[in-house]
């Protein structure tokens, strides 16, 4: 005697739409990984891809008014204001796997808590063009 399962239409869309949002998670993940994010770590962190999706879109709502106020700064020449900013990227970008981003930031909160205004004011360019890297790629990510 054999068994037959009949699956209806509706049970194949949602079996054909469940692979697809699997086939997705597994491609955007290997997007990120091969733009040198610890999807690991942050999943480790995190928990779940989805929380990771949010924690970067919450990311990205404040990245460009930070990269902004960060370039207005530089352009007064205040960058011991730059502080908070510094130690909130370093925190955010520890959760999402951004692993250079991160250390970069954390020399920045460094820099400025040991008052070595020369050590900001001398990395501060490429800083923020390795910011805007990776406000675009996480952009990209979440197709914004």
């Amino acid at each position: 005697n054999s068994i037959k399962v009949l699956f209806t239409s509706d049970d194949r869309q949602k079996t054909g739409l469940l692979l697809q949002q699997a086939f997705m998670k597994q491609k955007n993940k290997k997007f990120l990984i091969e733009n040198n994010i610890d999807v690991d770590a942050a999943e480790k962190l995190l928990g779940e891809m989805s929380t990771y999706d949010d924690a970067l879109a919450d990311f990205i709502k404040e990245a460009d008014s930070k990269y902004n106020l960060l370039q207005g700064y530089m352009k007064i020449d205040k960058l011991e204001k730059c502080y908070n900013i510094f130690r909130t990227i370093k925190t955010d970008t520890r959760y999402l796997g951004f692993i250079e981003l991160n250390s970069i930031f954390s020399n920045l909160e460094k820099a400025i808590k040991e008052n070595d205004i020369d050590y900001v004011k001398n990395n501060i360019k490429t800083s923020l063009k390795v910011f805007k890297k990776y406000i675009e790629i996480s952009k990209e990510y979440l197709g914004k």
